[in-house]
C-alpha cells in the first residue's frame, strides 16, 4: 500500500483530466469503479468495492466541488507494480510526442458549401465529393467536411476523443461565426420514421438510423486534404456579413466574413477557462437552433441563455421561481446588450422587451404563438428573429474585445 497522494505523478501539468479519468477506468475496468460521497474507489481485480471500509480498492479518486481532480490516493490493493505500469501507460498515451494527426468530421449547414476555407495549419473546411449523397432541396441539411490537427497517441480510444471534441468546437465555433446554421450531430444517433421515395405520394414509410457516410471518407488522415478543385469562400465585409437578416443575400450558398480569421484567432488566445465559456454559450445558441423546430418558446429561452453565459458575475439575491440572480439581471442584460450589440437584430422589441419575453417563458406564464397553437403572432417571430441575430453579433463583438489576436 502507497500513502500518498499521487496526482503529479500520474497526471503531470498539461494532462487533460477526462483523457486521464478515461485511461485509469479503462486500465482496471469499466466495471470497477463506485462513486460514493467520499470519492470514486477502483479496484485491481475487478471486484465491485463499495466504501473505503471493505479494503479491497487500488486507488481512490476524490474531486473538488467543481468536478476537478484534488488527490489520487492508493489503496490496500495498490502495489509499486500497479503504479508503475500506469505512469508508464499514461505517459505513453496522453504525454509523449507520437507527432499530429489529421481528424476528420462531417457537418451540416442550412446553406450549401461550394467553396473551401482554411486556418493555417489548425483546421479547413470544405464540400463533400461530387458522389457523395446531397439533399435535392434547398432547404436541407448540406453536407460538408471539415479537417483539423490534433494531438496523436497510439490509443484509439484516446485519439477518438480527441476527434470528437475538436469537431465539436470547431462546429459550435462556425456555428457562432457563420450565417444559418452549422449542425453537429452527436455521436448519440437516434432512429426516425421517415418517407423514402421522390414524393411523399410515392414513398414508403421505414424507421431509420440517423447518420451520413460516403464512400472513402476516413475520420484518421496523415495530412490536410489538398483543396485544388475547390474554390474558395466568397468573404464578405464583417460589417454588411452580420448586419444581414435571415438569408438575405445569400444566393442561397455559404459565404464568410473576412475576418473570420481573426475570430478564430481571438478565441484560441483566449484563457483556458474563457474558452470554456464561450463554447458553453456557443453550445447554447447551437441547442436554440436546433430545438427551433421543435419549440420556438425553448429555443428562445436557450438564445438567452447564450448571452447569460457571458454577463459578469456579480452578487445577487436569487429569484424565488427560477432560481437565477434577479438584482438588477434585467438592466445587466440590457447594459451588455448595449455594449456588445447596440444595433443588432434591429432591437425593434427593446432590450428591456427581449428579456422580459425570455422571463415569461421560463417561469412558464406563457408561450411563443408557434408553440401555443393559436393564431400565429407575427411580433412573437419577430423577437426570435432580433434575438437570434443578436446573440451571432454579440458573440463577434465580445470577442473582438477580448485581448489581441494572435
Amino acid at each position: 500500500m502507497i500513502n500518498r497522494n499521487l496526482l503529479d505523478r500520474l497526471m503531470p501539468n498539461g494532462v487533460d483530466q477526462s483523457e486521464f479519468e478515461d485511461l485509469i477506468h479503462r486500465h482496471f475496468g469499466s466495471a470497477s469503479g463506485h462513486a460514493d460521497g467520499d470519492g470514486v474507489f477502483l479496484s485491481a481485480h475487478n471486484d465491485l468495492p463499495l466504501t473505503a471500509s471493505e479494503g479491497n480498492y487500488a486507488l481512490k479518486l476524490s474531486h473538488n466541488k467543481e468536478g476537478a481532480l484534488r488527490a489520487i490516493e492508493g489503496g490496500p490493493a495498490f502495489t509499486q507494480d500497479i503504479l508503475n505500469d500506469l505512469t508508464k501507460e499514461v505517459h505513453d498515451a496522453l504525454i509523449a510526442d507520437h507527432g499530429t494527426l489529421i481528424g476528420a468530421a462531417i457537418l451540416f449547414s442550412a446553406l450549401p458549401v461550394n467553396g473551401s476555407w482554411r486556418h493555417g495549419n489548425l483546421f479547413q473546411i470544405f464540400p463533400v465529393p461530387n458522389a457523395a449523397p446531397r439533399p435535392h432541396q434547398p432547404t436541407a441539411s448540406h453536407p460538408f467536411q471539415i479537417e483539423f490537427s490534433i494531438k496523436n497517441s497510439p490509443d484509439w480510444v484516446i485519439r477518438s476523443r480527441r476527434i470528437s471534441r475538436k469537431k465539436q468546437e470547431i462546429g459550435l465555433l462556425l456555428n457562432a461565426f457563420l450565417e444559418g446554421h452549422i449542425i453537429v450531430r452527436n455521436s448519440s444517433a437516434r432512429w426516425h420514421w421517415v418517407l423514402l421515395g421522390d414524393s411523399p405520394q410515392q414513398s414508403k414509410t421505414v424507421c431509420a438510423y440517423e447518420g451520413y457516410s460516403f464512400e472513402g471518407f476516413q475520420p484518421e488522415k496523415a495530412e490536410f486534404s489538398l483543396l485544388n478543385e475547390s474554390p474558395a469562400l466568397e468573404a464578405i465585409a464583417p460589417g454588411e456579413f452580420y448586419s444581414r437578416f435571415g438569408y438575405a443575400g445569400t444566393d442561397w450558398k455559404m459565404h464568410c466574413p473576412e475576418n473570420l480569421g481573426e475570430l478564430f484567432d481571438r478565441f484560441f488566445a483566449l484563457p483556458v477557462g474563457d474558452q470554456k465559456n464561450f463554447l458553453t454559450a456557443c453550445f447554447w445558441f447551437h441547442h436554440a437552433l436546433q430545438v427551433s423546430q421543435d419549440s420556438e418558446s425553448a429555443s428562445y429561452i436557450a438564445l438567452v441563455q447564450a448571452i447569460e453565459v457571458l454577463l459578469p458575475s456579480g452578487g445577487s439575491s436569487n429569484c424565488a421561481e427560477c432560481g437565477q440572480p434577479k438584482y438588477k439581471l434585467t438592466e445587466q442584460f440590457e447594459m451588455f446588450l448595449k455594449t456588445y450589440a447596440p444595433n443588432g437584430g434591429g432591437i425593434k422589441q427593446g432590450r428591456k422587451r427581449l428579456y422580459k419575453i425570455r422571463s415569461e417563458l421560463s417561469h412558464g406564464k406563457r408561450l411563443l404563438s408557434g408553440d401555443s397553437g393559436a393564431h400565429w403572432d407575427w411580433q412573437d417571430s419577430l423577437a426570435w428573429n432580433e434575438m437570434r441575430q443578436t446573440v451571432r453579433i454579440t458573440f463577434v463583438n465580445w470577442l473582438m474585445r477580448q485581448g489581441n489576436s494572435k
